[in-house]
């Protein structure tokens, strides 16, 4: 008997071949294939969607989902670093975070190469900030 969807690998004994698979964002689920006809959008997103908050001891998000159920008090300042990341990086592609910094040191170069000392200081704060050495 099938144990594991064969495209979320989720543990789904159901679930054959992940066409029946009860976890709303496996690619082969019944919601991601029905998505349109259900919900008006070609498919769901694969995680969360932001704007998140710190609410009462957990993460949610602005429509009301639990993100992270319970958070210690000790690890609040965690909560509100991740909640801060998610919220600014909403619409990027993380994988494409350091692509974007390391052409934006390319273009800090190109700017004070042409003398254009107002733009390459522009370029050298957002590195900076990037960085957190601003």
């Amino acid at each position: 008997m099938k144990t594991r969807c064969n495209d979320c690998d989720r543990s789904d004994p159901t679930c054959m071949d992940g066409l029946d698979c009860d976890n709303p964002m496996c690619e082969g689920g019944w919601l991601q294939k029905h998505a349109e006809d259900v919900l008006g959008y070609p498919k769901l997103p694969t995680h969360t969607l932001g704007p998140w908050e710190c609410v009462y001891g957990a993460i949610m998000s602005k429509d009301g989902r639990i993100v992270i159920p319970t958070i210690r008090e000790e690890n609040e300042p965690d909560a509100d670093r991740i909640v801060a990341c998610v919220n600014a990086c909403e619409g990027i592609n993380p994988d494409a975070v350091g692509d974007m910094l390391e052409a934006l040191v390319e273009i800090r170069a190109v700017a004070l190469s042409e003398g254009n000392d107002e733009f390459a200081a522009i370029a050298r704060n957002a590195i900076n900030k990037a960085r957190g050495t601003e």
